[in-house]
């Protein structure tokens, strides 16, 4: 078999078992963490490709968050700031 068709392959397992099985991925990528066969080295690439392709949308998610915060961040009513809770 083709050394890189079968890096390729143990990529998208990689890849792929990051993604819906995390803890799966994890245990076996510190499981073949110390190989040097092309397997192994293709599946530690793809999980750690999928992670990194996800940690930058957690930081988007934050900058929205921080974005919406600011924009809906308001002064408070006269009635506020005098104690006076308009619900009662």
């Amino acid at each position: 078999m083709n050394e890189h068709f079968l890096y390729t392959k143990a990529f998208n397992a990689g890849y792929l078992l990051e993604k819906f099985l995390p803890q799966l991925a994890k245990l076996l990528t510190s499981n073949l963490s110390d190989s040097d066969n092309d397997f192994a080295q293709g599946f530690i690439a793809g999980s750690k490709q999928y992670i990194q392709e996800k940690a930058p949308s957690k930081s988007k998610l934050l900058e929205k968050l921080k974005q919406d915060a600011k924009s809906s961040n308001t002064t408070p009513s006269k009635d506020k700031e005098k104690g006076i809770d308009k619900d009662i």
